[in-house]
């Protein structure tokens, strides 16, 4: 149902045209755990299955044990991380602004992807959250507690919040002001480093 992905053919308008056997990705089509799914004919399913290549590629059970807990959320409904790729703007407004004040940031757009499999033309047009900062702080923000991922664009580090539970704003803001903290602190030792002992 995402706009975004409207003329995106699903696996079941592929089968619906006739094709006998479909594949798709667990993580980005379901917001599941990285699996391939394939949908189609039982003759070839099963010829898949059997095929000694099965044997390198079969899920565990902790790999079907997500997938079935997330094809249940979607029978009854419920909503998915996956599905805030689809909030409209107003959604994402007040945490980025709440966020950025704290955090000293600026709001600016910037889109996303599914992903390389899954419509990897197809931006998902958003706001994100750009910080003052280069590779360095990235580097803070990866190695801290909860690490922090985010990217370097034209020389800011943007965070998008769209993959990050609303429950966990404080802890972002929190690893955050760490990972200024500590890229502060390094920057201080490197000058005191450099400026040495004065002469005499």
């Amino acid at each position: 149902p995402a706009p975004q992905l409207a003329d995106h053919p699903s696996l079941s308008e592929l089968l619906a045209a006739g094709c006998d056997l479909v594949c798709g990705s667990g993580d980005k089509m379901v917001g599941g755990p990285q699996a391939g799914l394939l949908l189609g004919s039982a003759e070839l399913v099963e010829r898949c299955r059997v095929n000694p290549l099965y044997r390198a590629v079969r899920p565990d059970r902790a790999c079907f044990g997500a997938l079935e807990a997330v094809l249940r959320k979607h029978l009854i409904g419920d909503r998915l991380p996956i599905d805030r790729l689809w909030d409209g703007p107003e959604v994402l407004r007040e945490r980025l602004e709440r966020v950025a004040e704290r955090c000293g940031g600026e709001i600016v757009s910037a889109d996303a992807y599914v992903g390389g499999g899954a419509a990897p033309e197809r931006p998902i047009p958003g706001r994100v959250l750009a910080l003052p900062g280069d590779r360095r702080l990235l580097d803070q923000l990866r190695q801290g507690e909860p690490a922090v991922v985010g990217y370097v664009r034209q020389g800011r580090v943007l965070l998008d919040l769209r993959t990050v539970d609303p429950v966990d704003d404080e802890r972002l803001v929190g690893a955050v002001e760490a990972a200024c903290e500590r890229l502060a602190g390094s920057n201080d030792e490197a000058c005191d480093e450099g400026r040495g002992e004065a002469p005499e």
